[in-house]
């Protein structure tokens, strides 16, 4: 059941199929959609995101295969879902690189102490972090992820890449009935949002 349309005034969403349903309240739940790395090669087989499950179920076996041919899985983004899969690829047994692009791990979202200690910890366990390091392109051969192209002219082999460099709202439906949105669907405290009846988590 897919919502098309929203009307604030009547109170009804609309459904794909055509069917009306009224409401009294309403509360957007719509999530979130990977951010997708803006450079060359980021359509190459083997380029990764984690988000559902079948996702997780890619990026395993894209381990596996790492593994199996002796080439490093490549992280892009050293926040908390690009450090998760760092730790489980090592564990799994792939050499792992994480590239941030910012001067610290997890910067927007914890404290300089802890960045450098999740740093400490994943360095310990063999995965090698580069930081202030910004992706200018991915490099294929046959279609598939060989290499992970940086700024400063370096080429980082790869046997697949995962980007974990954060999402988008899906906000389009509130925007599109009137909604305030401002990269995501705009709440107070309460989770109110600029319609008296409406909320969003």
């Amino acid at each position: 059941m897919r919502v098309a349309a929203v009307d604030l005034v009547r109170q009804q969403l609309t459904l794909a199929d055509g069917e009306v349903i009224g409401w009294d309240g309403l509360a957007f739940a719509t999530g979130a959609r990977l951010r997708q790395l803006p450079v060359p090669g980021a359509e190459l087989s083997g380029v990764l995101g984690l988000r559902t499950i079948e996702d997780a179920m890619a990026i395993g076996a894209a381990i596996e295969r790492c593994v199996a041919a002796g080439r490093p899985l490549v992280v892009i983004g050293g926040g908390f879902i690009g450090l998760e899969v760092a730790a489980t690829a090592r564990k799994r047994g792939a050499e792992v690189v994480v590239i941030e692009g910012l001067p610290r791990l997890m910067s927007r979202v914890v404290a300089p102490i802890v960045s450098e200690t999740f740093a400490r910890v994943h360095g310990e366990h063999g995965v090698r972090i580069v930081l202030d390091a910004n992706v200018t392109g991915l490099v294929g051969e046959g279609g598939s992820v060989r290499a992970v192209r940086t700024a400063d002219g370096a080429e980082w082999p790869a046997g697949a890449v995962i980007v974990g460099i954060g999402v988008i709202p899906c906000d389009e439906l509130a925007a599109a009935a009137g909604i305030a949105c401002e990269r995501g669907i705009l709440v107070d405290e309460c989770a109110r949002t600029s319609h008296a009846r409406v909320v969003a988590a």
